[in-house]
């Protein structure tokens, strides 16, 4: 498609609308059917090979048309080059916004990339790849609104910058006491999808890939489950116990015997005394 951007109809776009503030209507949410590792069907982030859709929410009753830019590139949004997309409500509401937009609907129909569509809110699948697949796409769509201006409405919303994100591999990060579960993006990029998980009361996050547990065990499956990042933390209860120094955060298990010494009366030579045989708990005092 040969794009093009005429001067004198970049002045006529400037001069009979004015674009609105973008909380006023339409939004851009996500839904997905990967839902492992705490990952929920709205947060946006999908194992490559899952379904994953954006969908216009919140669209304005006198909206017309939807012009959709799936992944963008950070260009000049009002020049045609990001813009993949526009979809209208009804033939007769396209012709009215290529009229009002000469520049970008107009464009776009004429290369043959505006279908009907009477719901504007529907889902639009997004592609992300297969299994091993990792990046994200910033997604835009801009709302046209009452464009031959019949109920005085006439203007454009932008909905710009919402995130989906394809996650390869997986693992979790201590985030000082509790951890965050992760994916990467790129080699060096991650998201984080779930935050501050606490690993209860006995146990905290390990950072020391020499203990039993630790963060930052890579996952490479969709559904394999992330090993727990939380070793124990050091006590005199049965909630502390352990068999290994691996098995504490602190890296010591073990146990102090003790002797108790009690006289039979005040100032008596006499004494009994009673050896309590500790367990090993994370810490080294041991636990009855």
């Amino acid at each position: 498609m040969k794009v093009y951007t005429p001067i004198w109809k970049v002045t006529v776009l400037i001069t009979i609308f004015s674009i609105l503030p973008i909380s006023t209507f339409a939004g851009v949410s996500f839904n997905d059917d990967w839902t492992s590792s705490f990952s929920t069907t709205s947060d946006g982030v999908a194992w490559g090979g899952y379904n994953l859709n954006a969908v216009a929410t919140s669209v304005a009753s006198s909206a017309d048309c939807l012009c959709w830019d799936w992944c963008d590139t950070g260009g000049d949004d009002n020049t045609v080059t990001p813009w993949d997309n526009c979809y209208c409500e009804s033939s007769t509401v396209q012709g009215h916004c290529q009229t009002f937009s000469p520049i970008i609907v107009d464009v776009i129909c004429d290369a043959g990339k505006c279908d009907i569509q009477t719901n504007l809110e529907q889902n639009q699948p997004q592609d992300t790849g297969s299994s091993g697949t990792r990046g994200s796409c910033l997604v835009d769509i801009r709302e046209y609104k009452d464009c031959n201006n019949s109920s005085g409405q006439a203007g454009i919303v932008n909905h710009q910058n919402n995130a989906h994100y394809e996650i390869y591999p997986k693992f979790s990060q201590c985030d000082g006491t509790t951890y965050d579960t992760e994916g990467n993006t790129d080699v060096s990029a991650y998201v984080i999808w779930d935050d501050d998980r606490s690993c209860g009361t006995f146990r905290r996050c390990d950072t020391n890939s020499g203990h039993t547990n630790h963060d930052n065990e890579e996952v490479f499956t969709a559904t394999g489950n992330i090993l727990s990042p939380c070793n124990k933390r050091d006590g005199t209860t049965i909630e502390y116990d352990c068999n290994s120094s691996s098995q504490c955060y602190s890296g010591s298990c073990g146990q102090d015997d003790t002797w108790t010494i009690t006289c039979t009366s005040d100032g008596s030579n006499s004494y009994s005394r009673h050896l309590d045989n500790m367990n090993p708990s994370c810490g080294g005092q041991g636990y009855l």
